[in-house]
């Protein structure tokens, strides 16, 4: 199986800060949309934890990336780290899922995740597998968010980087 090539860390040159809006009362937002936005032109080493649904029943977890106006992609991971991609609106809705990968990995009750966005081009991993090297139908804007919206503090470990410049 492909995985997390050690060489990628070089990508993380530069921290970035990562805001979480604070928790809210009252409606929630489909996506909790992070405060920070960042330079996709540029590139993004994006790492955190997921709480993994326990059941096939339970709500998917996982990123929203913003494109233009109210479009945007969807990594939504299921039970088992079964994941999905497609393009969502920036409400929540719409999802249409067109590509959906289970590599048949036996996951614990979280996982580590990492997604490396440049322009239109994501890799997104978890627990040092290759889940899925994806084009985003747009340039993403260098909006992002939470899925399924809620408490931010359940990302406690979520941390970001600018790649600087590669020296051969």
């Amino acid at each position: 199986r492909l995985g997390w090539w050690p060489g990628n860390n070089k990508l993380k040159h530069q921290a970035i800060d990562v805001k979480l809006p604070s928790p809210r009362s009252g409606e929630v937002p489909a996506i909790t949309m992070f405060e920070s936005e960042f330079n996709a032109r540029q590139g993004l080493v994006l790492e955190g934890t997921l709480r993994l649904p326990a059941s096939r029943e339970s709500q998917a977890v996982g990123l929203f990336l913003a494109q233009r106006g109210d479009s945007g992609t969807a990594i939504l991971v299921h039970a088992g780290g079964v994941t999905e991609l497609g393009p969502m609106r920036a409400d929540g809705a719409g999802f249409k899922a067109e590509n959906r990968i289970d590599r048949e990995w036996k996951f614990g009750p979280t996982a580590r995740f990492r997604l490396l966005l440049k322009d239109s081009l994501i890799e997104f991993y978890l627990d040092e597998l290759l889940r899925q090297c994806y084009s985003l139908p747009q340039k993403a804007s260098g909006r992002m968010g939470l899925l399924p919206a809620g408490d931010p503090a359940a990302l406690p470990d979520l941390h970001a980087w600018c790649p600087g410049k590669l020296q051969p």
